[in-house]
């Protein structure tokens, strides 16, 4: 293929801004730093994706455990990601519906935390780690939908509204489809709804829109590399570092790139072997796609 050599949007290297996107750079690294991918999921068939819920897993108080479950074909569940006290794991990617809000998959993107619906605010409260990775995650899929962080009770799902974050109950009662009740009646939802204010409006920083804009190029390349084969087996913090340093680097004309497409071509650019990609292999194949690098000692 002829690979592109796609361009830069702002200047990253401002220490204000570089401080921000590299503050940005560390959530992104937390939030991608395990995969354990589900076959369980299915096309969204085009529809747009305008809310953000969140479950409890009923079950495995581990997301590793909870992924190595949805690895299963045969228990035809799953979510696109899920939460402990101490990480997040994704399983399915965001182009595609998850198994997991029956008739509200194709709309939605979920998050399990592994927790319980049975829990008793104090016991919600014995697990700040978990609720502040849901409260980033719903912050972050707010941004990446362009929905406002607002909750959707029952009552604005029944009154048709979809566009918001809620959690499964909500949308049992304002549906009428199903029976689940996660997360319960005593979650905490004062405490969550400011962190996820807080996360929603520490994730823009200082950025310019132009600059939101690369750093969405920098996700898109990381979320598509921790999923090529060969697989990847060098650090994801070091992995988003690298790629982030070098957008940090590159200063190009403004134009529009499609993130899509750029990370298609740094994947297709990446050396072909029958063993694992190393950190150095996706920094060559990167450099490669986006040409000469103006001033890299900045």
């Amino acid at each position: 293929m002829t690979e592109p050599t796609p361009c830069l949007t702002g200047d990253l290297r401002t220490p204000g801004k570089r401080r921000a996107q590299r503050a940005r750079l560390a959530r992104l690294a937390t939030a991608t730093a395990d995969i354990i991918p589900s076959p369980n999921y299915s096309s969204r068939n085009g529809t747009t994706v305008t809310g953000v819920c969140i479950h409890t897993a009923e079950g495995p108080t581990d997301a590793t455990a909870l992924g190595n479950y949805f690895a299963q074909s045969s228990v035809q569940v799953s979510s696109h990601d899920g939460a402990d006290d101490t990480k997040r794991v994704h399983y399915v990617d965001y182009q595609y519906e998850a198994w997991t809000l029956r008739n509200g998959n194709s709309w939605s993107d979920n998050l399990e935390m592994c927790g319980f619906a049975s829990w008793t605010r104090d016991q919600w409260l014995q697990h700040p780690g978990m609720i502040q990775q849901a409260a980033s995650w719903v912050a972050e899929r707010c941004h990446a939908r362009n929905v406002p962080p607002v909750r959707l009770t029952p009552a604005d799902i029944k009154a048709g509204r979809r566009s918001g974050y809620f959690a499964h109950w909500d949308y049992t009662l304002g549906t009428g489809d199903g029976t689940h009740w996660d997360v319960g009646t005593s979650f905490p939802w004062d405490i969550f709804g400011g962190l996820v204010q807080a996360a929603y409006n520490g994730t823009e920083d200082d950025m310019t829109p132009d600059e939101s804009a690369a750093l969405k190029e920098v996700q898109m390349i990381v979320r598509e590399l921790r999923w090529v084969q060969p697989p990847f087996v060098g650090s994801p913090t070091h992995l988003t570092d690298a790629v982030g340093d070098i957008f940090q680097n590159a200063r190009k004309a403004a134009a529009n790139v499609d993130p899509a497409a750029l990370a298609a071509a740094v994947v297709a650019a990446l050396p072909s072997s029958s063993g694992a990609l190393s950190e150095a292999d996706v920094e060559t194949a990167l450099r490669k796609v986006l040409g000469s690098l103006d001033n890299p000692a900045a």
